[in-house]
C-alpha cells in the first residue's frame, strides 16, 4: 500500500524486464503490499523484491522456462530460485509448499505449478548479483487504485 493506494499485479510487461517475456506467466495474482526498494550497495538494507498478498493455498506458477538453481528452506521459509535467462534469476519465496519434483537442476516451464502460497508470496528478480524491480516483469503499467473504490456506498 502506498499512500492509500495499492498496486495490482495483473498483467505482463512488455519492456524493462531483464528476461524475455515471450510465453511468460504471472506467478501469482494479488496485491503488491511491499514494493521493491533498491539497496544503495550490495550489502546495504533494501527490499530486493516485492511481496504480493494472495489467497492462502493459492498456486504459485512458474513464470518462464529455465532450471531450478535452488529449492529449499531458508530461515524457516521455503524458497525456489530459477534461472530464466543467462545470469537472470527469479526468486519465489515464503511458499507454504513446493510441488513434487521441484529440485535443483529440474527444468521448469511457464504456467507449471511451483508450489502453494501462504497469505503472502515474495518475488524477486536478479541480474548477476543486482536486484531489479520485479513489477516491471509482471505489470504492464502499475495501476494505483483506492482500496475502497467499487465497494457498495463508496463514490467512484
Amino acid at each position: 500500500m502506498v499512500a492509500g493506494f495499492v498496486v495490482v499485479v495483473a498483467s505482463i510487461s512488455t519492456a524493462l524486464c531483464p528476461f524475455p517475456l515471450r510465453d511468460t506467466v504471472v506467478p501469482v495474482s494479488g496485491r503488491v503490499v511491499e514494493r521493491f526498494v533498491a539497496p544503495p550497495c550490495d550489502r546495504c538494507a533494501g527490499r530486493r523484491g516485492i511481496t504480493v498478498a494472495v489467497g492462502e493455498g493459492s498456486p504459485v506458477r512458474v513464470t518462464a522456462t529455465g532450471p531450478v538453481t535452488f529449492a529449499g528452506q531458508v530461515g524457516g521459509a521455503l524458497w525456489v530460485v530459477q534461472e530464466v535467462a543467462p545470469g537472470v534469476r527469479v526468486t519465489y519465496g515464503r511458499l507454504a509448499g513446493v510441488a513434487e519434483g521441484i529440485a535443483t537442476g529440474v527444468r521448469l516451464v511457464p504456467g507449471q505449478v511451483l508450489g502453494t502460497a501462504h497469505s503472502r508470496v515474495y518475488l524477486g528478480v536478479r541480474v548477476g548479483e543486482t536486484s531489479r524491480d520485479p513489477v516491471r516483469c509482471w505489470v504492464r503499467s502499475p495501476r494505483l487504485v483506492t482500496p475502497h473504490v467499487g465497494q457498495p456506498g463508496h463514490p467512484r
